[in-house]
């Protein structure tokens, strides 16, 4: 008694099950139904919780320029380059 004609045999029932399981979830996927997105979105917002980015230190720098300090760079960016 044959369970499987030859072809499928020799395609592998793990290709079959991991085919009909694609088709399943991609229709699935298609459907969309409520609670898929909203497991969806929860795990969207537990994902930061889970792996939190790294804390950076002060990337803003406060600079307080006055006209002397202006007028140097102003004067240092006209001056011709040797090179």
């Amino acid at each position: 008694m044959r369970v499987l004609p030859t072809r499928m045999r020799c395609f592998g029932i793990g290709r079959i099950v991991g085919l009909l399981l694609l088709v399943a979830l991609l229709a699935l996927r298609i459907w969309d139904p409520g609670f898929i997105e909203a497991l969806r979105q929860k795990s969207f917002d537990i994902y930061p919780l889970m792996h939190p980015h790294a804390t950076r230190q002060n990337l803003v720098a406060a600079v307080d320029t006055d006209e002397l300090s202006l007028r140097s760079l102003a004067d240092a960016a006209a001056a011709p380059r040797e090179g």
